[in-house]
């Protein structure tokens, strides 16, 4: 069972500060770790692939080439409004999700297979994501 507990007034004695933005870096950390050290170097370049010649969410975003790994994550995290209990209410992403690290100890989502990180500190509020795939949809998005 994965522990995926937010904070609230309920679990915790401090205010959520609900901009995940002061969290940016925390998260590009954890992520470029996740992508330098654990995910298999077959993975990486197959998301890469994608984002080169897979399908943009915009067609006037272009795939762009950056100097490092850590560069292209902290580039490419973007806050969002899809919270992490909307993304884990879709069975395919609920049965794909790893912990890959904590902030605050709230988890960081890694959805195998879709390359897509996630973070925030309220399950249903806003987040912090990197897509590998940017600016390719992930495989099986949308």
């Amino acid at each position: 069972m994965i522990n995926m507990l937010f904070p609230s007034e309920s679990n915790t004695s401090k205010t959520v500060v609900s901009d995940v933005e002061m969290y940016r870096k925390d998260f590009s950390t954890i992520v470029t770790f996740h992508i330098q050290n654990q995910l298999s170097i077959d993975e990486w370049n197959l998301y890469l692939k994608i984002a080169m010649e897979g399908t943009p969410y915009d067609e006037n975003i272009k795939y762009e080439e950056f100097e490092s790994i850590e560069d292209r994550v902290c580039k490419l995290t973007c806050k969002e409004n899809l919270s992490p209990l909307e993304t884990l209410s879709a069975p395919k992403y609920f049965e794909s999700v790893e912990i890959i690290g904590r902030i605050k100890g709230v988890p960081v989502f890694y959805y195998a297979g879709k390359g897509v990180y996630q973070w925030s500190n309220s399950g249903d509020g806003e987040s912090l994501t990197f897509w590998a795939t940017h600016p390719a949809y992930p495989p099986g998005w949308g």
